[in-house]
């Protein structure tokens, strides 16, 4: 089972009229437990909030197990 050590909330976004929305995303995460790369696979709405959670997301870093891994991410945005 994969643990999340450190976990960076991102922050809202600045000059966009909405109060919510969700990015669901593909991390890469090496043996160490570092994200290496950050897809964004689902955001609603499209675009808005993608910047901010590819770079809270690659700060995360999990529990190293020796071998590389992907995992899946949802994020929820809320005022």
């Amino acid at each position: 089972e994969i643990k999340l050590v450190t976990r960076v909330e991102p922050t809202f976004p600045r000059g966009f009229d909405t109060d919510s929305g969700t990015v669901r995303a593909r991390l890469q995460v090496d043996a160490r437990g570092a994200v290496t790369g950050v897809d964004i696979i689902e955001a609603s709405p499209p675009r808005v909030f993608d910047r901010n959670v590819r770079t809270a997301l690659q700060q995360w870093r999990y529990e190293p197990t020796g071998e590389s891994f992907s995992t899946l991410a949802e994020i929820k945005f809320s005022r």
